[in-house]
């Protein structure tokens, strides 16, 4: 093969190449992308700490003094339960959970389960078991929200009454002192947000019950038993506080023994980081069932102790009701939403489709290379005062130049697609029959190399012979023979006799 037939045949192969090359290494690049997504955050590489000091996030929804007060005893009981082991107590405000969690800073989590479930989607907690809340004597699984103002109000009757008016809330990811009063409100086709004269977020719940009995807000939110437990410590007046009532409260049970003004929902529940050790979830699971309701921990923690989990549909509900995490984009198509709950998955697809086009450009651009070549070959092969002839390894003609069609005087039509040494060079210069296995010109297929001479004769359409010179180049294909090249002139009649 000729240093211009290999340089051809690499330039071909080089496109191709270069274009899986790219394909390749995008994927590569999409699937890093893809698989590093916020969901397997907790799995990210963190420093490995003491595994028998055992963390435990509780969230201070009443201030973190209060915190351990309530929840130090459980500490202690799980230290004295578990040799071995020592319980750490961690409160923490209602933004330090979220970072905690995907820093996996601690290993267990005590905390409102509108939290709980969207920890659960975005990073893998499980939950283990729900509270059991004591108030007074009676022992219950569930909880709700109050909306109240103070009993001089007289104009705040119902959740209507609201517009216009202060409101003050514990936080903006409090269970029952904000998401449920706020599924209400919406039940109601109202928006505190935008209908309050000022909306108050105040960070604990007694900060809320202080700041509607100081006039500082005319309404308030807070979870169920706030209300009951501070006016049992001497904080407050139960007969300052009137309830704003709701119609979905009307519909629940009236034996649950605090003032409500939501739906009930679960309890708190404890829940394993993903990552926590199996075993020792389940050891810390056995010991808080066998917590009894007049232990110290229990009695601290104002709980009768702990129960298998509650069906938490109805969280759910309120969540996606709402559209707050992990449902904060349920429902809507938008751009915006299709952008952050897809957003890997776009970039993804994007470089994807960059690829796929650059890779599509540089064949392209290969083949307007080829064309013009072809196109040039084309011309060489027009202007070329010579005949030239291509055949495939059969001896069929593949194509013809214009020099051919004049000399042996046949259409270039008839000459491609037929034998050429059928049509053409049948017969011996003595006359006898030129057998196809004798023809030196097409021995090039067979042999692969060059043939010439000054001998021969061609015969033309009208059956005539032409006294030609020529030579015979066999075509090679990637190392196999596919064909030859006949380049050929007539012989005048002085060049014969020298």
């Amino acid at each position: 093969m000729s240093d211009q037939q290999k340089n051809r045949s690499h330039g071909m192969k080089n496109p191709r190449i270069t274009a899986a090359l790219l394909l390749i290494f995008f994927a590569a690049v999409v699937a890093v992308l893809v698989m590093d997504i916020d969901v397997c955050a907790w799995k990210q590489d963190v420093a490995p700490r003491d595994l028998t000091s055992i963390r435990i996030g509780v969230l201070a929804h009443k201030g973190t003094d209060i915190c351990r007060q309530m929840w130090q005893p459980t500490m202690d009981y799980l230290t004295q339960a578990l040799p071995g082991r020592s319980f750490v107590l961690v409160p923490m405000k209602y933004y330090e959970i979220k970072p905690a969690v995907r820093a996996r800073s601690i290993d267990f989590l005590i905390c409102n389960p509108a939290i709980a479930v969207d920890l659960e989607v975005k990073y893998g907690i499980t939950r283990m078991l729900t509270m059991r809340n004591l108030i007074g004597t009676q022992s219950v699984s569930e909880y709700g929200g109050v909306v109240f103002c103070r009993n001089d109000h007289t104009n705040l009757q119902s959740l209507r009454d609201i517009r216009g008016h202060v409101l003050a809330a514990a936080d903006r990811m409090s269970f029952g002192g904000w998401y449920m009063a706020l599924r209400e409100f919406r039940a109601e086709s109202i928006d505190p947000l935008r209908e309050c004269s000022r909306v108050l977020f105040l960070d604990t719940h007694p900060r809320v019950v202080r700041a509607v009995l100081s006039g500082e807000a005319d309404i308030g939110i807070v979870r169920t038993d706030t209300i009951e437990r501070m006016a049992a410590g001497s904080e407050i007046r139960m007969e300052d506080i009137r309830v704003i009532p709701s119609r979905a409260a009307s519909k629940e049970s009236s034996t649950f023994p605090c003032i409500h003004s939501t739906r009930l929902y679960p309890e708190w529940p404890v829940s394993k980081l993903c990552g926590t050790d199996g075993e020792l979830a389940r050891r810390l699971t056995m010991i808080l069932l066998g917590m009894s309701a007049g232990s110290p921990a229990a009695t601290a923690a104002e709980i009768s102790g702990w129960d298998v989990c509650l069906n938490d549909n109805s969280v759910h509900d309120c969540l996606r009701e709402l559209q707050m995490p992990p449902y904060e984009y349920y429902g809507q198509i938008t751009w915006l939403g299709i952008w952050r709950q897809h957003e890997m998955w776009i970039i993804a697809v994007i470089l994807l489709i960059a690829a796929l086009l650059g890779a599509l450009l540089l064949l392209h651009w290969r083949q307007l290379a080829v064309k013009r070549v072809s196109n040039q070959n084309r011309l060489l092969l027009a202007s070329a005062g010579e005949g030239i002839c291509g055949t495939d390894i059969h001896g069929i003609t593949t194509f013809v130049n214009p020099a051919a069609s004049i000399i042996l005087e046949y259409p270039a039509d008839e000459l491609i697609g037929r034998n050429l040494h059928d049509l053409t060079h049948h017969t011996k210069p003595d006359g006898q029959p030129y057998p196809l296995h004798e023809c030196p010109i097409y021995m090039a297929c067979k042999d692969g190399t060059i043939h010439q001479g000054s001998d021969e004769f061609f015969f033309r359409s009208d059956g005539s012979a032409i006294p030609i010179m020529y030579f015979s180049r066999p075509i090679i294909d990637r190392g196999q023979i596919t064909g030859a090249v006949v380049c050929f002139q007539k012989i005048t009649d002085s060049r014969r006799a020298e």
